[in-house]
């Protein structure tokens, strides 16, 4: 049997990390709108340090990435 998550209700708050490489440019504004409609939708948001800074073509070295998926 699937067992589906709790849907997200107002008020609740979603993470925001870059797994891979940083987010800059086109991607950082639309970035920006999602959040912006999604806060109008009453939601939170964590964005987490790395995720708008670039390290050897990703965000952070695997360590701090490692813990920031964690978070």
């Amino acid at each position: 049997m699937i067992k589906y998550p709790v849907p997200l209700k107002k008020g609740d708050t979603i993470g925001i990390m870059a797994p891979s490489s940083e987010v800059t440019g086109v991607m950082a504004k639309k970035l920006d709108n999602a959040k912006k409609q999604l806060k109008k939708l009453g939601y939170r948001f964590i964005e987490t340090d790395s995720v708008r800074k670039q390290y050897k073509l990703t965000s952070a070295p695997a360590s701090v990435r490692a813990r920031e998926f964690t978070y």
